[in-house]
């Protein structure tokens, strides 16, 4: 009989909690955080796994919900949240907690041991997690996936193509220790995981690339949360109103179109410049042949999205 696995999932920054996912609440508190917590739940139905950890850091914060200074919360029989404190209480955005790293991964290693939760593998989650889990694989043998889900590399190309200051970016993004922990990863972890076969091509602009192994594997949607607005089952009463409601989400976005039965090309983000929405209305608005066979529906923050369309109106 095949021995069932123990998964570790890190994800040092942003806000994990099992009571409702403060997600928008800024940078760090998006999509990543959402997969992970949805990832974790899938693994641990999973019959071949024995439990999953995340593992994430412990914030005592009076801003915050109490919930987030709680060292291990249960989420079900075999998933938990366990906290690990390193660099104070206070709730820090990712790029201050680089410093603080190795305090995080001695934490994590006592906390394993004191507990007994020796993973079979480890999945770490964005290049400070990357950083930890290749620390925590080296010491205790065990093989390790990450997930980049954005890359340092790009973000500082980019940024410095739009005029910002290499030296300020530097203090501020810490790019030289994001990006030697992402050369690592390539190097040590047993294989990296992209959403897109595209994506693995963006690995290209660094030197261990060749050392990677990589799959692509496709987020996917949860079809019990996305289903067609008219799907109803055994119409029963919870179908009937869940049906209602997504009919209703469905007919408040026809009313800003103009032809509204034609298909959607969706796009849900923060208002941020790094997302591309600017270039995904610019593509949109220029193609004729595009706006002919689909419509644009953008949900982002109300103001600035507002604010962006209303400037980039004005190129078309």
């Amino acid at each position: 009989m095949m021995k069932k696995l123990r998964i570790s999932l890190i994800n040092i920054h942003g806000l994990l909690k099992g009571s409702g996912l403060e997600i928008g609440r800024d940078a760090d508190n998006g999509g990543q955080t959402k997969y992970i917590y949805e990832l974790a739940e899938f693994l641990s139905q999973h019959e071949d796994v024995e439990h999953v950890h995340i593992f994430t850091r412990l914030i005592d914060d009076p801003a915050l919900s109490p919930e987030y200074s709680v060292p291990v919360e249960i989420i079900n029989d075999k998933l938990d949240i366990r906290r690990i404190p390193f660099l104070g209480k206070k709730y820090k955005a990712k790029e201050q907690l680089w410093e603080g790293l190795d305090t995080f991964v001695n934490g994590a290693m006592q906390h394993i041991k004191q507990h007994n939760i020796f993973p079979d593998w480890i999945h770490s989650h964005y290049a400070d997690a990357g950083y930890a889990a290749a620390e925590l694989s080296s010491v205790l043998n065990i093989p390790f996936a990450h997930t980049g889900h954005s890359l340092g590399f790009y973000k500082k190309k980019k940024l410095i193509e739009s005029g910002e200051n290499e030296e300020e970016l530097e203090k501020k993004f810490k790019f030289k220790a994001r990006i030697v922990a992402e050369e690592r990863t390539l190097e040590l972890a047993e294989f990296i995981v992209t959403s897109t076969e595209q994506e693995i091509e963006t690995y290209k602009a660094y030197k261990n690339f060749e050392l990677g192994k990589y799959h692509a594997i496709s987020p996917g949607i949860d079809t019990r949360k996305f289903v067609p607005y008219y799907y109803q089952e055994n119409d029963s009463d919870k179908h009937m109103e869940e049906a209602q409601r997504k009919y209703w989400v469905a007919e408040s976005i026809s009313k800003f179109l103009t032809n509204p039965h034609k298909p959607i090309i969706l796009a849900l983000s923060r208002p941020d410049r790094h997302k591309n929405l600017n270039t995904l209305i610019e593509v949109y608005g220029k193609d004729k042949e595009l706006q002919s066979m689909a419509n644009l529906v953008i949900f982002a923050e109300f103001e600035k999205t507002l604010l962006k369309c209303q400037n980039l109106k004005k190129t078309f």
